[in-house]
């Protein structure tokens, strides 16, 4: 059987030396031909795509999807992809979402020991040895979503933090433990210190911090966000910063994005990136390594690549 790799798009990030990259590592498996044009394709091959946060889904000709075998999504997670055209396709989709993960709870583990463990040099012997700081056994921390990003968080935070929870209705019962929840009640963002966002973007979770949220949380609390913007209700949260000098908000995606300069004007207890928490200098080549990994296991077995991916294909 002729397979062919077809990348859909690319991001701003990955640049030639990634697309030749890519070309040269995965047409190095047996029987597989990479392609970056739908010209190229051919009528009697199978298609694995490769696609990102920029492919167009619903424009995806009906011809080229009847023809294809597996679909690689190495950039984001699934919430990039509409649960219709999930349904619709006969072939798996494999989400890469994991390969960010580490990357982003570095990003969250940052911010808080930034936050609240900022070490100053010291130019000459402090005869005082006085350091007033907050320490993070005493800030009840709640994260949402308990996945890849929310797992390692909440593992490296366990033995630092008394009160830390989780939330997440989509979490799976044989991942329960006591301090991971699945469902929002009135208390559960009550006098909250800190809170990590490492959820997915969906109709639950669009908008799901806002003012109501705000009213209930520490007048001081750290709010960090490498995941979606739209489930903060950014205006609520610019509101609340503004009136509560104490509070600070770490942010690595917005409502609308790239974002503009006047988003979060004269704010000053808000640290703004460019979408960057799970970019880092070896992305390229580990996305390469996933996608090899993965088409080799698939064309190899697809039984044991069902079992092997079962959590990360949609």
């Amino acid at each position: 059987m002729k397979i062919q790799v077809f990348r859909l798009n690319s991001s701003s990030y990955q640049d030639k030396d990634f697309i030749k990259s890519e070309a040269k590592l995965l047409s190095a498996i047996e029987g597989v031909e990479y392609i970056t044009s739908a010209s190229a394709l051919s009528k009697d091959a199978k298609y694995v795509l490769i696609s990102n946060t920029h492919t167009d889904l619903s424009k995806l000709a009906k011809n080229l999807l009847e023809n294809t075998i597996l679909m690689l999504h190495p950039n984001s997670g699934h919430d990039n992809i509409p649960a219709s055209f999930v349904r619709d396709v006969d072939f798996p989709i494999l989400r890469g979402n994991k390969i960010r993960a580490q990357a982003v709870a570095e990003y969250i583990l940052s911010c808080m020991f930034r936050h609240f463990t900022q070490i100053k040099n010291h130019l000459f012997w402090d005869q005082s040895r006085v350091w007033n700081r907050k320490r993070l056994r005493d800030q009840k921390t709640l994260i949402l979503g308990f996945g890849h990003v929310g797992k390692l968080v909440y593992k490296s935070l366990s033995p630092l933090v008394k009160d830390l929870t989780v939330i997440d209705p989509q979490v799976e019962s044989n991942e329960l433990i006591p301090q991971v929840k699945t469902q929002y009640d009135d208390e559960c963002f009550k006098n909250v210190d800190v809170l990590i966002l490492a959820t997915s973007l969906n109709e639950s979770t669009k908008g799901l911090i806002n003012q109501k949220v705000f009213e209930q949380v520490s007048e001081s609390v750290l709010i960090i966000n490498p995941s979606r913007g739209k489930v903060i209700a950014q205006k609520d949260l610019e509101k609340f910063l503004e009136i509560n000098p104490n509070a600070f908000a770490y942010l690595d995606v917005f409502t609308t994005e790239p974002f503009s300069s006047s988003d979060f004007k004269s704010i000053k207890n808000v640290n703004k990136t460019s979408h960057i928490a799970g970019v880092y200098k070896e992305l390229n080549r580990d996305i390469i390594e996933f996608e090899k990994e993965a088409l080799g296991d698939f064309l190899k077995d697809q039984g044991s690549f069902n079992e092997k991916y079962s959590k990360d294909i949609l």
